[in-house]
Order: structure tokens, then C-alpha cells, then sequence
């Protein structure tokens, strides 16, 4: 069988030029190589043109994402004469074993076969993936062997429901059969379940092939946390709105999906769940179209079904938030009433602050700090201690500067820290008295905020 290999890559550098050396290397050699960039910045299509003259070479004008990106690969290998018979996929972020090629192309033997996936490890040795799960009815990923030492307990060929799309290999009649990928799941997850279940349901089977190894750093192209749960929770529900009937989408699903609200909320996740409903939402219209090969006559009222289960799941997260937000605000209120022992301090300004300044000037302070309580005050960790200042009106009302100023290293009983200081101007021009003192910060991975002793 021909078969051929498409590396997508995106501002990959040395990493997109390592996986592509180890393609080269490959016992027995692809037929065709073909090289895929989607709009890097950073040199790394010219790299792959000086040092692989004989990969075929596509540069995209736009960043496709991987389902736009891998689509145009595998629009050109169809349009060879004679196309491919196997249509290899890579991350470049992968390191393929030498043998790897022969082992993801040999089940393909049987004609029932349509997409075979490796057994994928870590770079420390241990596996990342062998198989793919989904737990229903959320439709969260879970990687078979993940973080497991590989001790040959998943060296069985099986089959299986879903595969991980970071490298896989995939029948050319069986793509013609189905059609490519789904661009909507742009830039990027969800996309290879969702092939994974158009091929199951066209009678063809998803093979485990574990003599296939290969290395994967794993999200390399994406590593803000941030972005990455707001893209993984729009696949989801995409592939959950395209393939689950209207009952099971308004049913289980959304009885599940409140309680996954919960969880995530805690852990301030609501941002990346607020973007991804309303991404749905505006893309429902399409979704509904796409869903016509699996749903051909569906209900009159689905899309009034759909939208408002959609705003009952934001109403839902901002429920959550507020009763967040209203026991942390408790908790600060119970910070200030025992602040006094925490935060009881000799303060001593090491030289003399101007007595008139321009209402434009900032300046800098030095403080020395003496912790005369007896609870000791944390330089680092989730709550550390800051220096931070008030500006004070003549009506006594105070405004907290912006600037506050870490410990130089935690202070026991009896310790003293010397800090330096920005000050910022005052809000207007005017007469102000300044204040110093202690903070407690609250931080977690989106806000900060401070509770004054």
C-alpha cells in the first residue's frame, strides 16, 4: 500500500525540524512527505525548505488550525495520480520510532480497518496514550495508561472507540467515504473523536496498534491554561451538539453539565466556560446543519431547545460566581476582624519622603518593618504578606495605592524586613497624608486582591 505522511506545523522551530528528521528516518520510507505550515512567524517553513528538499512543502496564507490545516494536506495527497491508499497524520511536536511507519500501516490489511493509533509516552518514558475514553454524558477525554510506567500492560492490539489524532493513521477510500474533518472545531480539539465517530458509524473500526511508538510533548503550540480549557471546553461541546440526539443533549448532558459548573467554578474556570457557551451558541445555527447526516428530521423546536438550555447553563455559572464571590468577601471580613495581632507592626521610614512633590512625580520609600505580634508574616504562597500604602484625605477617608511591595524573606515574632517601596501619585492635586501597612493577598490563577489589616 502507498502511503504518505503530512506534518502540520505552527511556528515550531527546532522541534518541527527534529520531528521531521525523524520522518526521514523512517524503515520502511513513506511514499510522500508533505509539510504543512499554517502561517508561522518564525522561520520555520524556510528551515523546512533548505533541510528537506524532498518533503513537499505547503505554506498556508492564515493559520487554519489543525482541522483546517491537515484538510489542505489531504486535499493535495487525493489530488496525487495515483493518491495514497494510508494518509499518516502528525503533530510536530512528535518524535516517531524508527520502525514506527511499517507497525501503523500493517492493520490495514483488514478492509474493516479506518483509522489505526499508537501507543504514545511521555518523554520521561512513561505513557501518555493507549486509547481513548469519553465519559458520558459530559464527553470528558480520558487518555488510556496516562502517566502509567510502561511495563507492556497495553502491548495487545484491540479495538477501540476513539483514538488521540496526534498521530494517526487513516484509510484514504474510508476519508472519501466519511469526508475530512470538521473545521468548526477550530483551532483545534474534538476534531479527531468526531471523525472517530463518522467512520464508526460508516462500519468501519478504530484499531490500538501498540508496536507504533513515538514520543509527544503534548500542547506545545498552546501552553496558556487559560486558552486551553476555553478550546478544549468548545470542542467538547460542539461534538456534544453535533452528536448526541436532542434527548440526550437536554437530558443527562445538561443535569451533568450543572454539576460540572460547580466543580469548575471552584477552581475558576468560569471564564473559559462563558466563552466557550457563547461560542456555541452563535455557532449553533451550523451545528444543527452539520448534524443533519446523523439527525435528518429533527425536532421542529430544536433550536429554541438548544439556545435556551444554553443560557440556563450561563445563568448557572453566574450563579456559582456570585456565591463565590460573596464567601470570599465573608472570609475577608473574618481577615480584618483578626487582622490586629496578625499584622501588628513597628514601622520606621529609612530616610526623609519629600514634603511637596509634582502631582505627576512618583517616588520611591524605604520602610523597615518590625513584626512585634506573635503570628509570623509569609514572604511566599498563595496568601503572602505585602507592603502597600493609603493615600488619606483631609475628610479621613483613605484610597489604596496600586503599588505594594514584597517581603524580602518571611518575618518570625521579633523579626524586622526592610522593604522599598513605589509610591504613585495621589488621585488629584491637593493636600494628602500618606499610610503604610500590611496586606494579605489572595491569589488565584485569574485575580488578586488585598485585605487591609
Amino acid at each position: 500500500m502507498r502511503s504518505a505522511v503530512i506534518v502540520l506545523t505552527w511556528n515550531g522551530g527546532a522541534e518541527a525540524i527534529a520531528c521531521l528528521h525523524r520522518v526521514s528516518q523512517l524503515n520502511p520510507a513513506p511514499d510522500i512527505v508533505l509539510a504543512v505550515d499554517n502561517d508561522s512567524r518564525d522561520g520555520t517553513p524556510d528551515q523546512i525548505a533548505a533541510l528537506f528538499p524532498s518533503f513537499t512543502l505547503i505554506r498556508n496564507a492564515h493559520n487554519l488550525g489543525f482541522a483546517g490545516g491537515m484538510n489542505v494536506g489531504i486535499r493535495a495527497l487525493l489530488a496525487h495520480d495515483p493518491p495514497p491508499d494510508i494518509i499518516v497524520l502528525l503533530n510536530q511536536d512528535t518524535l516517531v520510532d524508527r520502525e514506527w511507519l511499517g507497525a501503523i500501516t500493517a492493520p490495514f490489511d483488514d478492509p474493516e480497518i479506518g483509522a489505526v493509533g499508537c501507543k504514545i509516552r511521555y518523554p520521561d518514558g512513561t505513557i501518555q496514550h493507549a486509547g481513548l475514553a469519553l465519559d458520558w454524558p459530559l464527553a470528558l477525554s480520558r487518555h488510556v495508561g496516562r502517566y502509567e510506567p510502561d511495563r507492556g500492560q497495553y502491548d495487545a492490539p484491540r479495538d477501540v472507540e476513539y483514538i488521540t489524532f496526534a498521530a494517526v493513521a487513516l484509510r484514504r477510500q474510508a476519508l472519501e467515504h466519511v469526508g475530512l474533518f470538521d473545521e468548526g472545531y477550530y483551532p483545534a480539539y474534538f476534531e479527531d473523536v468526531d471523525l472517530c465517530v463518522r467512520l464508526r458509524r460508516a462500519g468501519y473500526r478504530i484499531r490500538y496498534e501498540p508496536r507504533a511508538t513515538l514520543v509527544h510533548r503534548e500542547a506545545t503550540s498552546q501552553q496558556d491554561r487559560l486558552t486551553h480549557s476555553a478550546l478544549f471546553h468548545h470542542g467538547r461541546l460542539r461534538f456534544v451538539f453535533k452528536t448526541y440526539t436532542i434527548d440526550e443533549i437536554t437530558g443527562p448532558f445538561a443535569e451533568a453539565e450543572r454539576l460540572l459548573i460547580e466543580r469548575l467554578v471552584r477552581v475558576s474556570e468560569e471564564r473559559a466556560l462563558r466563552w466557550a457557551y457563547d461560542r456555541i451558541l452563535s455557532a449553533l445555527p451550523g451545528i444543527l446543519h452539520a448534524r443533519r447526516e446523523i439527525d435528518p428530521d429533527p425536532p421542529s423546536d430544536a433550536l429554541i431547545r438548544l439556545r435556551t438550555l444554553l443560557f440556563a447553563l450561563q445563568r448557572t455559572v453566574n450563579q456559582y460566581v456570585h456565591q463565590r464571590l460573596a464567601a470570599r468577601a465573608e472570609d475577608i471580613d473574618q481577615l480584618k476582624d483578626a487582622a490586629t495581632e496578625r499584622f501588628a507592626a513597628r514601622y520606621a521610614v529609612v530616610g526623609q519622603p519629600p514634603a511637596r512633590l509634582d502631582w505627576s512625580q512618583f517616588w520611591e520609600i524605604d520602610v523597615e518593618v518590625q513584626n512585634v505580634g506573635s503570628v509570623s508574616w509569609r514572604a511566599t504562597g498563595a496568601h503572602p504578606i505585602r507592603l502597600g500604602y493609603w493615600w488619606i484625605d483631609q475628610s479621613g477617608a483613605g484610597l489604596a495605592g496600586r503599588q505594594r511591595a514584597a517581603l524580602p524573606a518571611s518575618a518570625p515574632p521579633g523579626g524586622c524586613v526592610r522593604c522599598t517601596l513605589r509610591i504613585d501619585p495621589p488621585p488629584a492635586p491637593g493636600r494628602w497624608r500618606l499610610r503604610v501597612g500590611l496586606v494579605e493577598e489572595y491569589i488565584n490563577s485569574f485575580s488578586t486582591y488585598g485585605v487591609q489589616p
